[in-house]
């Protein structure tokens, strides 16, 4: 059935940078992917690029293509901004639909390029009444779908790094599964897992009290983690295969973003945007706003992010 409605609007759900300078996210259902021009002071509403109610939990840019992963249906769909807008599964559309991954990876917390350039890694946690999560490791060309699950059983695999050695993926746990589950309360868990073999090679818990590796960072040898529900940082070292550095903001958790300009990593820690050097370790905050997500994206001198169905800007230069 359908019908019309009025309302305020549809909450927003993620943002992110695009590699043309606008800013990109998405809504929650009804799914709508969206870009703002900085320059311009405008919002191009593009569509729906999933097919399904739902949201993406995950996406990243590759090749100038964007590659997103959406719960509910486990799906997995390009977008080409270089090509007329006509959603569907065939080679001619775009956004295309490639496949899906399985109820194994329903909601997925991370999508990143393999050190092949050729395939995607996505992980997550599991649909619902499921535990365990998966990793997916998927071929966009050949439309070709590898889903290992239980990698980190009990545990859902959530964030992903690469790391110095292409045969090795960092991944972060968490200790969710699928909604209606029950589950052990363990701490979330850094495990650094070959990706061709599909075996475990090395793990640590960075703290007992954080259940959850929300955001992983890598800045050539040193990989900055930030964990849940609390948003306390360590920094692992590669070349010392130690964590070298812990810090507790005390403000929450965030999802670190990188600002080549100034070298700098931003946040934004349960409403409170910091700013953090990682050359010093030092950080500053910068400002707080009620309601703020933990998604943000950096354009030009500003960093923007949200709260419900308000597109929010930070200068920060």
């Amino acid at each position: 059935m359908r019908f019309d409605y009025e309302c305020s609007g549809t909450a927003l759900w993620d943002l992110f940078a695009g590699p043309d300078g606008r800013v990109y996210g998405n809504t929650h259902t009804p799914i709508t992917l969206f870009a703002y021009d900085p320059a311009a002071g405008e919002t191009e509403v593009l569509g729906d690029p999933v097919g399904h109610a739902g949201q993406v939990y995950a996406s990243a840019w590759i090749d100038g293509k964007l590659h997103m992963a959406a719960y509910s249906d486990c799906t997995y769909t390009v977008w080409d901004p270089a090509r007329e807008w006509s959603f569907g599964a065939e080679p001619e559309h775009n956004p295309r639909r490639l496949g899906t991954t399985s109820r194994d990876l329903q909601r997925a917390g991370d999508l990143i390029l393999a050190p092949d350039g050729r395939h995607t890694i996505v992980a997550g946690q599991p649909g619902y009444g499921r535990i365990g999560g998966a990793i997916a490791i998927v071929d966009p060309q050949a439309q070709q779908f590898d889903v290992i699950d239980d990698v980190v059983a009990p545990q859902s695999p959530w964030a992903l790094s690469t790391t110095p050695d292409d045969d090795i993926i960092a991944v972060g746990t968490s200790l969710y599964g699928g909604t209606g589950t029950d589950y052990e309360v363990t701490p979330g868990r850094l495990v650094f897992w070959n990706w061709r073999t599909r075996e475990i090679v090395a793990e640590l818990t960075p703290w007992e009290d954080e259940y959850v590796i929300g955001s992983l960072l890598r800045l050539g040898d040193e990989l900055w983690i930030c964990g849940a529900p609390n948003g306390k940082i360590a920094v692992y070292d590669f070349t010392r295969a130690e964590i070298v550095h812990e810090e507790d903001y005390d403000y929450g958790a965030a999802r670190l973003v990188y600002r080549p300009e100034d070298g700098m990593i931003y946040g934004a820690f349960a409403g409170w945007v910091v700013r953090i050097d990682p050359a010093t370790r030092e950080h500053e905050l910068l400002a707080t706003y009620p309601g703020l997500h933990g998604a943000v994206a950096l354009s030009g001198d500003w960093l923007y992010g949200f709260s419900d169905l308000n597109l929010l800007r930070l200068p920060i230069d």
